[in-house]
């Protein structure tokens, strides 16, 4: 028995197919979301703890967060523990997003260690939800954060 399909059965199919597609190319970053409600800057905003604790053999614990805020202001925490002594470093400068909002560009005057340095640094962004951030740096190392 042939079939016949109707016409309104071509269309929707093609509208679903468009639909499909068109979500599917949604996605900005490689890992991730699909798709999303809330704007890129909405989901960067706020504290990002880094997911290692970076621990060496010296028994030296390291935390580290980045803070993002709407205006454009940044900070990066670095709390060290060594031996039950405790520092907290702390670098304040600028963030914003490069064309095409995949990476961003951060800036900022190095204290503490390397007082004086002017420091650029881009992450291109991987994933962003509203409780993960993953990028890479400059250098290639992939850094894993959750929302505090």
């Amino acid at each position: 028995m042939n079939r016949i399909i109707s016409p309104r059965t071509v269309l929707l199919s093609l509208l679903m197919a468009t639909f499909v597609f068109s979500i599917s190319s949604c996605k900005k970053y490689e890992q991730g979301p699909i798709i999303s409600l809330r704007t890129k800057t909405k989901r960067l905003t706020g504290e990002w703890k880094v997911m290692d604790n970076f621990d060496d053999y010296l028994n030296v614990n390291y935390t580290l967060t980045y803070e993002f805020e709407m205006d454009g202001d940044f900070k990066e925490t670095i709390t060290q523990t060594n031996n039950g002594t405790y520092e907290v470093h702390t670098q304040e400068g600028k963030w914003k997003w490069e064309p095409g909002k995949e990476s961003i560009q951060i800036e900022y005057d190095a204290v503490d260690w390397y007082e004086g340095l002017n420091v650029v640094e881009d992450f291109e962004v991987t994933r962003l939800t509203n409780d993960e951030f993953w990028f890479k740096r400059d250098n290639g190392e992939h850094v894993e954060c959750k929302k505090e």
